[in-house]
């Protein structure tokens, strides 16, 4: 009897001495490096987020608008917050409330999952960046390295992989919230959401080069940008005065552009036989001469009968003839009237 009673005593002892460990929280984190102001809220409870703070489970670290922090739990992967970002981490389970998170995984060590109000993302290892927008509830996943699992809150059984350089994202509207399925990165994209997150490198030798030098990396292609050109040109013909801007090649080009055009004399008349149809044929002017040409010619130049010769002639051979009757007088008269 006195031997239970000694045994239930050092039950009690070890349950009174083992509930306030259990009581305590558990370590899920710690702050690696913080630039600018964040905040850190565990059970209703505000205090400023310092560098090398453990991060119980359950807290919640939020991020001001003008400053960045990175985190990392105890299975060897940091996670990079952008500014304005709220996460609330848990052992081996994150939730993005609002902004952005880049997870870079050190080791593979174990899964673990981040959340979104849409989108369920797991991974073992490599680099990924999720961002999520509370204003319109879009979810965006953007895979640089290894590969993750996504599906929705709704069937988180149902998942798919997506791979490196490709991207998904989820929004209410668009396939009843569902993810979509894996597309590939292009560089524009995947530079937009490195951008989120300044001085962070990427473990990728690739993306991290092209965050350094500007040079698109060997799987993405960049549409180049075609610059336009101005060319000045003066407005006024009769001022003698040049604008300063239109003293360079584009007057010159102007210039030889508006060049008067010279227009060449009109060439003469075609000399093409014309045939109209329906009509009769003019016979072409012959240099043969009809025989009443003489003729014609002969009468015209015949002397006039008033010429002066012609009356002193008759004279004479009017004096040298007979008298003749009255009548014969008469007809001589006026033949003389001609």
């Amino acid at each position: 009897m006195k031997t239970s009673t000694t045994s239930s005593r050092s039950k009690y002892l070890f349950l009174a001495l083992l509930l306030p460990i259990m009581a305590e929280a558990k370590l899920v984190g710690k702050v690696h490096a913080l630039k600018g102001d964040a905040f850190l809220i565990r059970e209703g409870k505000t205090t400023t987020l310092k560098k090398d703070m453990d991060i119980e489970e359950g807290s919640q670290v939020m991020v001001g608008d003008d400053a960045s922090a990175t985190v990392g739990d105890f299975y060897d992967r940091r996670y990079n917050l952008s500014s304005g970002s709220n996460l609330v981490m848990n052992d081996r389970s994150m939730t993005l409330l609002k902004g952005g998170l880049w997870s870079q995984s050190l080791s593979q060590k174990a899964t673990v999952s981040v959340a979104t109000a849409n989108m369920l993302m797991a991974s073992y290892q490599g680099e990924f960046i999720a961002t999520y927008d509370a204003a319109t509830k879009k979810s965006q996943l953007t895979v640089i390295a290894g590969e993750v699992d996504v599906a929705s809150p709704m069937e988180p059984a149902f998942r798919y992989a997506v791979l490196a350089g490709q991207f998904s994202h989820a929004t209410p509207d668009v396939d009843e919230g569902y993810p979509r399925a894996p597309t590939k990165l292009g560089y524009e994209s995947l530079m937009k959401a490195v951008a989120m997150f300044p001085g962070v490198k990427s473990m990728d030798a690739g993306v991290a080069q092209a965050q350094t030098s500007g040079r698109a990396i060997a799987s993405a292609e960049a549409v180049a940008e075609k610059k336009g050109e101005i060319i000045f040109m003066k407005t006024v013909q009769s001022s003698a005065r040049t604008p300063a801007s239109a003293d360079g090649e584009a007057q010159k080009y102007f210039l030889k552009s508006t060049k008067k055009v010279v227009h060449s004399p009109k060439q003469p008349l075609s000399s093409a036989k014309v045939r109209v149809i329906g009509l009769r044929s003019v016979a072409a002017p012959s240099s043969r001469k009809p025989a009443s040409t003489h003729k014609i010619q002969s009468q015209e130049q015949a002397p006039s009968v008033n010429s002066s010769d012609f009356l002193k002639s008759y004279e004479r051979h009017q004096r040298a003839q007979p008298k003749n009757s009255q009548e014969v007088q008469r007809l001589i008269d006026d033949l003389k009237s001609y």
